[in-house]
């Protein structure tokens, strides 16, 4: 850690002063002392000086204090002048000029320190700062070749006791300009310009596309696929255009990105899909784009065998079995296709359904029971059907009575896997326990129960999930953790090992002040960032500060003080401020603000949080680790015999591989399952299952970021109890 020392003379200052008359201060790769109340015995070399280890840089610069001479009255000026002169004429005394960094009051604005020209590499950041000590202070405003400049994501402006900046986070080549600072109060304005030149010494260039945009003409019902391929060395913001107006990624359009590839989706085309297509590229250096015509006509295509390409077709059938307890909530979903657009009917037991809710859109037919009853049981057949054929699907649906549910001891259904984390990272453990009346739940760590303390958060829903998390992970935290279920009728465990891996930053975070540390009001050295996070995801916001004796921090969202709860927490380092959002959702939208207090002063940082649902998300969204969009979900085979089929639909970035587990070990090919995949669908087929094979199926889901599993019960029940 570098640290920070003035001197006068050689003598260090004395620091009882310190917020008296002498205010140092650091910002970013700026070091500066103000002094107040000059008077004489200020007079001197001072020195700032950088140490860090053996290393010392240091600057001095000297003061020097001069007697203002007193304004002599009118009477006297004409005496003086009369003895020289042999006239008498009235004349005035010249005003004494003040010194440029002496504060002045009811004065026009005057830029001290100005702007300099200055010379970066693209995509580097650069500030650009005047400062003014005059009274009253003036309103700054920005200018890049003579118009305006507003905060963004790209720009933010900065006043900090008589300094004003502007923050460029990224340069790009249209930042090669004329820049101008203009400072305006009651009293009048002032003005500072330079110019900024932008480098680019990789010889970067603007994006292309290797092959531009092709009209295209398309038939009604069928898909159109607009693609094509960015060449850029440079990130890159890719926008799709329909007759010039901005398109996001929703269930019509489907926008999507892989590797250099970017796509355009319809998959269901009407007439009024018609129009002029366009694609912008766009990175630091500049920006391109391609454009197409796009006719959508109505008939039919030629060379189409309409008895096989029309008909209905299921594309995912009704699960087999499914297994639900009283009053809970069904919903079966069974993906058929077909042109024209199938017909969709229901029926239990071959009378048509009439007590549910049923829908069907984009190639999904749902039946959606709210609170289901035992009458609910039977056998469900979804029939769909268009001029070119009819298909069906047929699944059992069978609701266990509610006095079956009580008096249950706890068992895990998800139990916790072994985890490797990186030093200061999260770490998460997960699993599921039924039970009824609910388990109580406890942890234990190499035997000992835990304690939770505020870098811990345990969480428990009504569905059974059980987590815990352990933020800013220690190698402490290693060994082995046991969660624990326990009600009244018995108690159940489930046990992992957790590695953290040391990364050497441990130290840097330290919370021990130096004995010689100075006492000094609250810097903050790195402020919150604006971002944008999809509901349900999580969002981590951070400031960093520098303050001493160690501050006290508050949290305040819409300017109301933040709240913990389950699934938002805050804590302090003793340098970083966390505040860490667990499942994002509308009410966590808005402005935060951290403010940092100790008994020498304040400061604050602020940034908003804008929430995005997936119809709102302007990009696609696609999580790095797995996570299944689909579970599996227990069944009650009837007999021996029956062919069972097990389904999940998992994503990831990249794709996870999938490993299938019986009763904790591996489902081997051969042993009469087989395993398929889909697109993100992954189904496990089983031929003439047997009571051998009655147990709990686990699907594992792992990449590089990490990995998540999913469990179900698949019983084949006694003879007697069929």
């Amino acid at each position: 850690m570098t640290a920070f020392r003035v001197l006068k003379d050689g003598t260090p200052i004395d620091e009882t002063l310190i917020g008296v008359k002498y205010f140092p201060t650091k910002d970013t790769s700026r070091f500066s002392l103000r002094l107040r109340n000059i008077d004489p015995s200020d007079q001197g070399v001072y020195t700032i000086r950088l140490e860090r280890g053996s290393t010392i840089l240091q600057s001095d610069g000297k003061l020097i204090v001069k007697h203002l001479a007193p304004i002599e009255d009118e009477e006297d000026e004409k005496k003086r002048e009369a003895e020289t002169n042999g006239i008498e004429k009235k004349s005035k005394m010249p005003k004494k000029e003040l010194s440029d960094d002496q504060p002045t009051f009811d004065s026009p604005p005057f830029f001290h320190y100005k702007l300099e020209d200055e010379t970066v590499n693209i995509n580097d950041r650069m500030i650009l700062s005047v400062t003014n000590t005059t009274l009253p202070e003036p309103i700054v405003e920005w200018y890049k070749n003579g118009e305006k400049v507003y905060e963004d994501i790209k720009y933010a402006k900065r006043k900090d006791k008589g300094r004003y900046e502007l923050i460029i986070a990224s340069c790009e080549m249209n930042d090669d300009a004329e820049w101008q600072a203009i400072g305006t109060n009651k009293f009048g304005k002032c003005e500072s310009s330079c110019r900024l030149t932008v480098l680019n010494p990789d010889k970067a260039e603007k994006p292309e596309f290797r092959h531009p945009l092709d009209n295209e003409i398309v038939y009604e019902k069928t898909q159109l696929k607009l693609e094509v391929t960015v060449v850029s060395t440079l990130p890159v913001k890719i926008t799709w255009f329909k007759d010039d107006e901005k398109l996001s990624h929703t269930d019509e359009y489907r926008i999507m990105a892989v590797d250099t590839r970017h796509s355009l989706s319809i998959l269901d085309c009407k007439r009024r899909h018609s129009g002029e297509y366009s694609v912008e590229a766009v990175n630091a250096i500049g920006k391109v784009s391609t454009n197409c015509k796009v006719t959508v006509k109505t008939g039919k295509p030629r060379g189409i065998d309409d008895e096989e390409a029309l008909a209905p077709s299921i594309r995912m059938p009704l699960p087999a079995t499914r297994e639900l307890p009283e009053n809970a909530e069904v919903k079966l979903v069974c993906a058929v296709t077909g042109i024209p657009t199938p017909e969709i009917s229901w029926y239990k037991d071959d009378r048509e359904v009439t007590f549910a809710e049923l829908s069907y859109d984009n190639g999904l037919a749902q039946l959606f029971i709210p609170k289901a009853k035992t009458t609910h049981s039977g056998v469900y057949t979804v029939h769909a059907k268009n001029e070119h054929g009819t298909v069906r699907s047929v699944g059992m649906l069978y609701i266990e009575p509610s006095n079956e549910l009580l008096n249950i001891a706890p068992k895990f259904k998800d139990t916790l896997i072994n985890l490797s984390v990186m030093e200061n990272s999260e770490i998460i453990l997960e699993c599921s326990a039924s039970g009824r009346p609910p388990p109580q739940i406890n942890w234990y760590h190499n035997g000992l129960k835990m304690i939770m303390t505020n870098r811990m958060l345990q969480y428990v829903d009504r569905r059974g999930t059980v987590r815990l998390s352990i933020m800013n992970a220690k190698p402490d935290d290693e060994g082995e953790f046991t969660c624990e279920a326990e009600n009244a009728f018995g108690k159940d465990w489930t046990h992992c090992q957790v590695k953290v891996a040391a990364t050497g930053l441990s130290n840097q975070r330290s919370r021990s002040p130096s004995p010689n540390r100075t006492a000094k009001p609250p810097m903050i050295t790195r402020h919150l960032c604006d971002a944008k996070v999809h509901e349900g995801n999580r969002e981590l916001l951070e400031c960093e500060v520098d303050a001493f004796p160690e501050p006290s921090i508050e949290w305040l969202h819409d300017g109301n003080l933040v709240a913990e709860s389950r699934t938002l927490r805050t804590y302090f380092d003793g340098r970083i401020a966390f505040l860490k959002i667990y499942q994002a959702h509308k009410d966590h939208q808005g402005i935060y603000e951290c403010k940092i207090e100790n008994k020498l002063g304040e400061a604050t940082s602020s940034a908003t949080i804008t929430v995005e649902s997936a119809m709102e998300s302007k990009e696609e969204y696609i999580p790095n680790m797995p996570r299944f969009t689909k579970k599996l979900t227990n069944m009650q085979i009837l007999r021996e015999g029956e062919n069972v089929e097990l389904q999940c639909s998992v994503e990831g970035n990249p794709e996870p591989a999938i490993k299938w587990l019986l009763n904790g070990k591996a489902v081997h090919a051969g042993s009469g399952a087989e395993s398929t995949k889909i697109g993100n669908l992954h189904c496990l087929k089983i031929a003439n299952f047997t009571r051998d094979l009655s147990g709990t199926f686990t699907v594992i889901a792992t990449n590089v970021y990490g990995d998540t599993h999913s469990s179900a019960d698949i019983l084949l029940p006694a003879i007697g109890k069929l």
